[in-house]
Protein backbone atom coordinates (compact mmCIF):
# COMPACT_ATOMS: atom_id res chain seq x y z
CA UNK A 1 0.00 0.00 0.00
CA UNK A 2 1.13 3.34 -0.78
CA UNK A 3 0.67 6.52 2.18
CA UNK A 4 0.85 9.66 1.62
CA UNK A 5 1.67 12.38 4.59
CA UNK A 6 0.90 15.90 4.21
CA UNK A 7 2.93 17.90 6.74
CA UNK A 8 6.06 16.08 8.01
CA UNK A 9 5.71 17.87 11.51
CA UNK A 10 5.76 16.09 15.11
CA UNK A 11 2.59 14.49 14.48
CA UNK A 12 3.87 12.72 11.22
CA UNK A 13 7.11 11.83 12.70
CA UNK A 14 5.67 10.01 15.91
CA UNK A 15 3.37 8.03 13.31
CA UNK A 16 5.84 7.23 11.00
CA UNK A 17 7.90 5.64 13.66
CA UNK A 18 5.48 3.53 14.83
CA UNK A 19 4.93 2.68 11.41
CA UNK A 20 8.54 1.49 11.31
CA UNK A 21 8.97 0.15 14.81
CA UNK A 22 5.89 -2.04 14.28
CA UNK A 23 7.09 -3.93 10.82
CA UNK A 24 4.10 -4.21 9.52
CA UNK A 25 4.49 -1.73 6.61
CA UNK A 26 8.21 -2.86 5.87
CA UNK A 27 6.85 -3.19 2.23
CA UNK A 28 5.12 -0.17 1.86
CA UNK A 29 5.61 2.94 0.23
CA UNK A 30 5.45 6.27 2.17
CA UNK A 31 5.14 9.62 0.66
CA UNK A 32 5.58 13.17 2.09
CA UNK A 33 5.42 16.84 1.40
CA UNK A 34 5.95 19.55 4.44
CA UNK A 35 6.08 23.43 3.19
CA UNK A 36 10.14 23.13 4.83
CA UNK A 37 11.77 20.71 2.46
CA UNK A 38 14.35 19.84 4.89
CA UNK A 39 11.68 17.94 6.51
CA UNK A 40 10.90 15.70 4.41
CA UNK A 41 15.00 14.85 3.52
CA UNK A 42 15.49 14.12 7.08
CA UNK A 43 12.59 11.60 7.17
CA UNK A 44 13.77 10.07 3.70
CA UNK A 45 17.19 9.47 5.67
CA UNK A 46 15.95 8.14 9.08
CA UNK A 47 12.60 6.33 7.45
CA UNK A 48 12.89 5.75 3.67
CA UNK A 49 10.29 8.74 3.23
CA UNK A 50 9.94 9.57 -0.74
CA UNK A 51 9.56 12.97 -0.73
CA UNK A 52 6.60 14.73 -2.91
CA UNK A 53 7.25 18.13 -4.49
CA UNK A 54 3.69 19.22 -3.26
CA UNK A 55 0.62 18.25 -1.42
CA UNK A 56 -1.15 17.36 -4.45
CA UNK A 57 1.75 15.14 -6.18
CA UNK A 58 1.70 13.27 -2.61
CA UNK A 59 -1.92 12.65 -2.31
CA UNK A 60 -2.13 11.38 -5.97
CA UNK A 61 0.85 8.84 -5.09
CA UNK A 62 -0.78 8.12 -2.06
CA UNK A 63 -3.62 5.19 -1.66
CA UNK A 64 -4.03 6.31 2.52
CA UNK A 65 -4.23 9.64 2.90
CA UNK A 66 -2.82 11.12 6.46
CA UNK A 67 -2.98 15.11 6.75
CA UNK A 68 -0.69 16.40 9.77
CA UNK A 69 -0.94 20.03 9.57
CA UNK A 70 -2.24 22.73 12.05
CA UNK A 71 -6.26 23.65 11.43
CA UNK A 72 -5.58 26.97 10.27
CA UNK A 73 -3.94 25.62 7.36
CA UNK A 74 -6.16 22.38 6.55
CA UNK A 75 -8.25 24.70 4.35
CA UNK A 76 -6.09 25.55 2.47
CA UNK A 77 -3.88 21.86 1.99
CA UNK A 78 -7.87 20.59 0.99
CA UNK A 79 -8.10 22.97 -2.10
CA UNK A 80 -4.17 22.06 -3.05
CA UNK A 81 -5.17 18.27 -3.00
CA UNK A 82 -8.78 18.11 -3.58
CA UNK A 83 -7.88 17.39 -7.80
CA UNK A 84 -5.83 14.51 -6.58
CA UNK A 85 -8.65 12.48 -4.47
CA UNK A 86 -11.42 10.96 -5.11
CA UNK A 87 -13.66 8.34 -2.77
CA UNK A 88 -11.20 5.22 -2.98
CA UNK A 89 -8.59 6.99 -0.82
Amino acid sequence: MNYAFIGLGNMAGAILRGMQTSGRFKDDKVYGFDTYPQAALDLKESMGLIPAGSAAEAAQAGEVIVLCVKPQVMGSVLQDIRESIDQSK
